[in-house]
């Protein structure tokens, strides 16, 4: 049994992979040594419209109404769209007409996006505003290219563009817009207030998401120099395949979000290990990590999984509670299957979902053996591509 894997240990109910446990023989769990201090490089928070429009492109209809905003069963429940994107922003800007009527139609008494450091760009006087000492509203009279360029050098997670048409204009202008999140609704309004105004510029884009919903189709778009910028940073090189499904290689930034989804996924999956242990082996697990080939799966700025090896022992692939049976597992088992044409990893026979799932995906069951810790039975799964199967029977054949 290796000494030195590291705890991902048997990830969650999803089909993932489980790990190794731990049995270092002096009781710790990988080798002491010492190691430099690793710089931490900063992470710029990324700008994100998030917005609804009709199919012929509009926002709004010609007296800036919204009540139209519905999906084709208007009695369905909506989707976790929303609830999603929200975890990725801390902060949202809008214009004045948005401003005005969120708290004169749509929530009048009430602000809804409380908690979040909200913007509104107006040239109105502060009586027009109604500003107050205790408004959670802060209004500006700076360009939204100047708010947004300023924010993006603070820390904090990404920026809501919420609305109006005219703000998105100006950004767009200045390429300012990282991510493209259009719900388009299914109703045709023939007239009103457009999202995308007449520009002599072009944009490129690339579509990292497509989903629909009650009629709503959702389509989540990155502009590409922003995905060319994002693959350098985070692999030193142009990357294939990395924003068509949102893969790219664990950078120090990660660290905090990745090891929340290690220990919750591990304490939903294992009531039978006590949550300590886990808890114990935090730090040692982030030691490891730092030495590890971690991909992380990120969508809309949001981590929503990852995948950590050492060498050819694929030692936990865990998705967030929120995300699973969205094929992210698959999308990070063959980022692993592309950049490793041999490894193994083991799982509890018990978990029947796991098993299943790596049979389903080509691994096979190599070897069986009980767990001495907990007295449970557990496989040993191996992948090989097909040169590498051949390869290895033509070794064994001439072995024998």
């Amino acid at each position: 049994m290796k000494k030195d894997s590291f705890p991902f240990v048997k990830a969650q109910n999803i089909p993932c992979n489980q790990g190794r446990r731990l049995d270092s023989a002096d009781g710790s769990v990988f080798p002491a040594r010492k190691r430099a201090p690793v710089e931490r490089k900063e992470k710029m928070r990324k700008t994100a419209l998030y917005i609804g429009m009709s199919l012929d492109g509009y926002i709004a209809d010609p007296n800036g109404g919204v009540d139209w905003m519905t999906g084709q069963d208007e009695s369905a429940e909506n989707g976790d769209s929303y609830e999603n994107f929200i975890k990725t922003v801390d902060t949202v800007i809008m214009g004045w007409n948005t401003y005005h009527q969120i708290t004169t139609e749509l929530s009048a008494g009430e602000w809804v996006y409380e908690g979040l450091t909200s913007w509104v760009i107006t040239h109105r006087t502060a009586e027009e505003k109604m500003e107050t000492a205790e408004s959670p509203v802060l209004f500006t009279d700076r360009s939204p290219c100047n708010l947004v360029r300023n924010l993006k050098k603070e820390e904090g997670k990404n920026i809501w563009i919420c609305g109006g048409a005219d703000v998105v204009r100006q950004l767009m202008e200045e390429d300012l817009i990282d991510i493209y999140h259009i719900s388009i609704l299914p109703i045709l309004l023939g007239d009103g207030i457009r999202l995308f105004q007449t520009s002599e510029k072009e944009k490129k884009l690339r579509l990292i998401r497509a989903g629909s919903e009650n009629g709503i189709t959702e389509l989540v778009y990155l502009r590409r120099h922003f995905c060319r910028n994002v693959c350098a940073n985070a692999c030193g090189n142009i990357c294939k395949n990395v924003h068509e499904n949102g893969i790219r290689k664990f950078t120090t930034d990660d660290m905090e979000r990745v090891m929340e989804i290690w220990l919750n996924g591990n304490l939903e999956a294992h009531a039978f290990i006590p949550r300590k242990y886990w808890e114990s082996n935090a730090e040692a697990v982030k030691e490891q990590l730092l030495e590890a080939e971690v991909f992380v799966c990120e969508k809309e700025g949001r981590i929503e999984g990852f995948a950590g090896l050492q060498g050819n022992y694929l030692a936990g692939i865990f998705v967030e509670a929120g995300y699973r049976s969205k094929g992210i597992g698959r999308e990070l088992l063959n980022r692993v299957k592309e950049t490793h044409p041999v490894f193994s990893l083991h799982v509890y026979a018990e978990n029947e979902r796991a098993v299943s799932f790596y049979r389903r995906e080509g691994l096979k069951v190599v070897s069986r053996e009980m767990e001495k810790d907990t007295g449970r039975e557990e496989y040993t799964m191996e992948w090989r591509t097909s040169a590498a199967r051949a390869e290895w029977c033509a070794l064994a054949a001439g072995t024998e």
